[in-house]
């Protein structure tokens, strides 16, 4: 594993790459608050076992990467998208596998519809057409108005928690982040998103309130529906029979609306990755990008 710091527009953007950078490239984007660190080393090594050559990094305003003044610089999914490209040009790739989770899904999406040259496939876990209804949920708006459905209440009672918690020490959030989890959430444990706030991820972080930024930044980004038929590219979407934040129809709907997209329903996942879920991953991975001429 080597590390690298890429430079884009006075941003620092923190990667990590396993692998000989003579293969073809795969770039792991995680979701909102979330840092590359979600894709555990022993994932990235074996993508890099199957010859490629693997990047993962951290969002800007989570990890070592730059912290934002939202107010000053305000970003949206195109910009996280820019970073993605950003780093790709900084390694002197012209073309990669995308492989996004929840929101990175959504930032592959932007990525695929715009920069089509670019993109050798997509893969979209735990992802979404359309966000938005997430976001009018998680703000107390009205959702029927969307064609698909809402996030379970307790999820969003949990998010609305957390983003009022107010720590000094990353010790003090783990604390109060568990305390909320247990006092709201009655969901199963497996299935319930708890990533961010814990051991060594908790550590990385730069600051405690600015991984925050992302919730804004989804809120002011269009939703992608009406350009997906835009996408080309060979695309595989997988999605948690048991996701409460996105539940499963988002995932149905996205490989709908990508021309010959492939699905897969995962049974006992949630919005959020384990062992399991990530050993079933690495062999559907296996499968689709090995199809011929991709890689």
């Amino acid at each position: 594993m080597n590390n690298k710091v890429v430079y884009t527009n006075k941003i620092e953007i923190f990667t990590q790459s396993f692998g000989e950078r003579s293969s073809p490239a795969v770039i792991l984007i995680m979701g909102a608050t979330a840092q590359g660190l979600m894709w555990p080393n022993s994932f990235c090594e074996s993508l890099a076992d199957l010859g490629l050559f693997v990047i993962r990094y951290d969002h800007r305003d989570t990890g070592q990467s730059s912290r934002i003044d939202y107010c000053a610089k305000p970003y949206y999914l195109y910009d996280l998208a820019s970073d993605v490209l950003a780093i790709l040009d900084s390694y002197q790739i012209d073309r990669a596998h995308f492989i996004g989770a929840s929101m990175g899904g959504q930032i592959a999406q932007n990525i695929a519809i715009n920069y089509p040259d670019r993109v050798m496939s997509l893969t979209c876990i735990m992802s979404t057409p359309n966000h938005l209804v997430f976001v009018d949920g998680f703000e107390g708006k009205d959702t029927t108005h969307h064609d698909l459905p809402a996030s379970d209440q307790q999820i969003l009672r949990y998010y609305q928690a957390i983003l009022g918690i107010k720590a000094t020490t990353p010790q003090e959030a783990n604390i109060m982040y568990e305390r909320a989890l247990k006092e709201i959430m009655s969901l199963p444990e497996h299935l319930v998103e708890t990533r961010i706030f814990e051991g060594k991820i908790l550590k990385r972080l730069k600051s405690l309130t600015h991984v925050h930024n992302h919730s804004i930044a989804m809120a002011s980004s269009k939703d992608l529906h009406d350009d997906l038929h835009k996408i080309k590219a060979r695309a595989l979407i997988i999605h948690g029979k048991d996701d409460f934040i996105l539940p499963v129809a988002h995932g149905r709907k996205l490989a709908q609306l990508i021309a010959g997209a492939t699905f897969i329903e995962y049974e006992n996942m949630g919005h959020s990755f384990n062992a399991m879920i990530f050993n079933k991953l690495l062999k559907d991975l296996k499968q689709f990008l090995s199809f011929k001429n991709t890689v």
